[in-house]
């Protein structure tokens, strides 16, 4: 139904009289519909729009985190926009972490990537789109213990995936209680996207999960023989607060022959340094 006041306001009136129950358009139309159900991420690379359809329905009767969001989904629908008005599905992806991506359903314009984690999972799915957006092939599934998943996102260049846990639990993961505790973001560094290796991982102070977030790179690229320090800051929700920036730190060797080498890092805070390709 159209807007009665300003974009956003929802009357005194409206609610009195139950209109408000009826929702606003917001200066939106109806194009085209799909069948299919969406539970929250989705995104899209030229004319191709991803469209997980999966639910979380039943999940909270679960008594324990395994097994919350895995299964619960038909798989990933993709469909050709070129007609707005008239979705086509082109493929259906069905790989492990297509079945439940949550939050996590990523792309990445510059590289022609998509990506997908999964809540309590430690797999990554990633998939080539560059090539042919209607038809993504599925460069592999790969176990980040011990990170886990339920939502990401891309760093601007695309060489780096902050996997992110809502709970801080990875019950794939292997380890005497059958799960695994503590931190909630981890940085993947995907320059390989056939090779994806992890970087790092941080705690929440207080437990807190993490859901979604953003990552911007500060500076401008460098000559490729010229030493270099860029800061890649990335900020993310708790589901309560918004976290403040923390920084992990790329660093070229200072030969200029010198290639990007990797550390590996147990524990990223503000003032970690992390060797990535980012």
């Amino acid at each position: 139904m159209p807007d009665t006041a300003l974009q956003g306001q929802v009357p005194l009136a409206d609610r009195a009289t139950g209109r408000a129950a009826e929702g606003y358009i917001c200066n939106l139309r109806v194009a085209g519909t799909h069948p299919g159900r969406v539970f929250s991420a989705l995104d899209q690379y030229q004319h191709c729009l991803y469209v997980p359809d999966e639910t979380w329905a039943g999940a909270g009767a679960q008594t324990t985190h395994a097994g919350l969001a895995a299964g619960t989904g038909v798989g990933v629908r993709v469909l050709d926009m070129t007609d707005p008005e008239h979705p086509k599905q082109t493929s259906l992806l069905t790989s492990p972490m297509a079945l439940a991506p949550d939050e996590s359903l990523t792309v990445n314009d510059r590289r022609g990537l998509l990506v997908m984690d999964s809540t309590f999972d430690s797999q990554l799915d990633v998939y080539d789109i560059k090539a042919d957006c209607e038809h993504p092939k599925l460069i592999g599934t790969f176990d980040m213990q011990p990170a886990s998943g339920h939502a990401g996102w891309f760093s601007p260049d695309g060489n780096t995936f902050w996997m992110t846990n809502i709970f801080g639990v990875c019950t794939s993961c292997r380890s005497g209680g059958g799960g695994k505790a503590g931190p909630t973001v981890f940085p993947v560094d995907v320059t390989d996207p056939a090779k994806p290796k992890l970087m790092g991982e941080w705690a929440e102070p207080g437990g807190s999960g993490t859901t979604g977030g953003s990552a911007t790179t500060a500076g401008r690229p460098t000559p490729a023989r010229r030493p270099t320090t860029r800061r890649t800051t990335a900020c993310w929700s708790t589901g309560r607060r918004r976290r403040g920036a923390r920084r992990w730190t790329a660093r070229r060797a200072s030969s200029p022959a010198s290639r990007w080498t990797d550390r590996p890092v147990r524990t990223c805070s503000p003032s970690a340094t992390a060797a990535s390709r980012s």
